[in-house]
C-alpha cells in the first residue's frame, strides 16, 4: 500500500476549473495532492491529480485512476455534488450535447 498524495490546506487555492481535450463541454475541478510516498522510479514523491466532474446520475462514482507517468497519478470522479456549481451550470448544456450526424434520405423512384 502506497500513499499516493496529502491534501495541503496551503495549496487548496491552486484549485482550477479545466476543460476537456476528451471533447467538447467537458469541463472538471481538478485539485492536486502531493509529497505522497517515495518513489524509488522518480526518486522523489509521488502525487495524485483528483479530476472532478458532473454527473446526473444519483451516486458518486470513481471512473478511472491511471498512472499518468511514474509514480504520477490522475483519478477521475463524478458526483452530482459539485454539479450545482456556477462553473458546470453555465457549461451544462455544452456538457450535454451530443454529436449529430445527418445523412441524405433514400430517393423513393416508386419501384415495388
Amino acid at each position: 500500500d502506497h500513499v499516493l498524495g496529502v491534501f495541503q490546506q496551503e495549496k487548496a487555492a491552486e484549485a482550477t476549473f479545466m476543460g476537456s481535450p476528451a471533447g467538447p463541454g467537458e469541463v472538471w475541478f481538478e485539485q492536486r495532492y502531493l509529497q505522497g510516498d517515495g518513489c524509488d522510479q522518480i526518486g522523489g514523491p509521488r502525487s495524485t491529480t483528483i479530476r472532478v466532474m458532473c454527473s446526473y446520475h444519483d451516486e458518486t462514482i470513481l471512473t478511472a485512476v491511471t498512472e499518468q507517468s511514474p509514480c504520477r497519478y490522475v483519478a477521475e470522479l463524478r458526483t452530482p455534488a459539485i454539479c450545482p456549481h456556477p462553473f458546470f451550470r453555465d457549461n451544462e448544456a455544452a456538457s450535454r450535447a451530443l454529436n449529430v450526424h445527418c445523412y441524405a434520405a433514400p430517393v423513393d423512384d416508386g419501384a415495388v
